[in-house]
């Protein structure tokens, strides 16, 4: 996952501010990484990522999408007001601890503006990430099944954002 975070991120124009990165990382509980304001280069974010560690729990995707929106994509955080707000969320989970909290986190966030982009890893059921994606799935949701698949995908989501 850090590998295809990682070819994400250089695929995208940071340097320049065209895009802010964030970093967060959940399980039990969500973890901010990097706000918005803090990784000024691209290889500040690809040195970031590269250094997150793996952290065992459950699955709690409701609390990490109500995190970035309440807390990330804020002003005092990094957050521009002329800016889209995406979130990228990769996920080798087929179902967070309560699904149709994550659900209704995705709504409040789509409210808000936000788009949300998903990328399952091999996943048997896609039931949570096809109801908490922006829609039309065939632009926000994304499944990496096949080894391919870990470099079209970061093609297709840059290219769509």
């Amino acid at each position: 996952m850090k590998d295809f975070a990682s070819n994400i991120a250089d695929r995208l124009i940071i340097d320049d501010e065209e895009y802010k990165i964030g970093i967060m990382r959940y399980s039990s509980r969500s973890d901010a990484i990097a706000q918005l304001n803090r990784l000024q280069t691209k290889n500040d974010v690809l040195r970031e990522i590269q250094q997150i560690s793996y952290r065992p729990g459950d699955s709690n995707l409701a609390d990490a999408i109500d995190e970035v929106r309440q807390n990330m994509f804020t002003g005092r955080n990094g957050d521009r007001n002329f800016a889209r707000n995406l979130i990228v969320l990769l996920t080798g989970v087929d179902q967070s601890t309560n699904p149709y909290d994550a659900f209704r986190a995705a709504e409040r966030a789509e409210r808000d503006g936000i788009n949300l982009y998903t990328v399952g890893f091999y996943l048997n059921d896609t039931f949570e990430i096809d109801e908490v994606s922006t829609h039309p799935l065939s632009t926000y949701r994304y499944l990496a099944n096949r080894k391919q698949d870990l470099n079209r995908v970061p093609s297709d989501i840059v290219t769509s954002s």
